[in-house]
């Protein structure tokens, strides 16, 4: 996972995986841990996070792994002033959902790396017209 190396801002994809401990997640954590990475998440990542736990698992154990993700060292937050804009602009731009603008934008304030679990047709479809400003990660490909 040399890949993962640097600032990565993680896609509630991502977080699902550590979430419910699956194999690439464990790994992912395990990394971002040990190699002392930064890795970032937005707001809107944790909402949607939680909204797709809570639909599986219940409410209570949803707001459990939030939390625990939260408190955790291995994501950080990210907000600024301009990133609303920033998302927007993308969303404006490129056929993608507005959490995924979100992530998008935020990787490109950070001078970060994008880093969704699956390969979403919609984010290759928009590489493949006209690559992102910073780099966008699947973790399928590199676990």
């Amino acid at each position: 996972m040399k890949d993962l190396q640097g600032s990565l801002v993680i896609d509630s994809s991502a977080l699902l995986e550590m979430a419910y401990a699956t194999e690439s997640g464990k790994t992912l954590a395990a990394r971002l841990l040990g190699d002392h990475n930064k890795a970032w998440t937005t707001k809107l990542a944790l909402t949607e996070t939680f909204y797709i736990i809570c639909r599986n698992l219940g409410e209570v154990d949803a707001e459990k792994k939030i939390l625990d993700l939260i408190n955790s060292t291995v994501v950080q937050i990210y907000e600024s002033e301009s990133l609303h804009i920033r998302a927007g602009r993308v969303k404006c731009k490129r056929s993608v959902s507005i959490a995924d603008s979100y992530i998008i934008a935020s990787a490109s304030e950070l001078d970060a790396k994008a880093l969704f679990a699956r390969r979403e047709k919609e984010i290759i479809a928009e590489i493949k017209k006209n690559k992102f400003e910073r780099p966008i990660l699947f973790l399928e490909d590199l676990v």
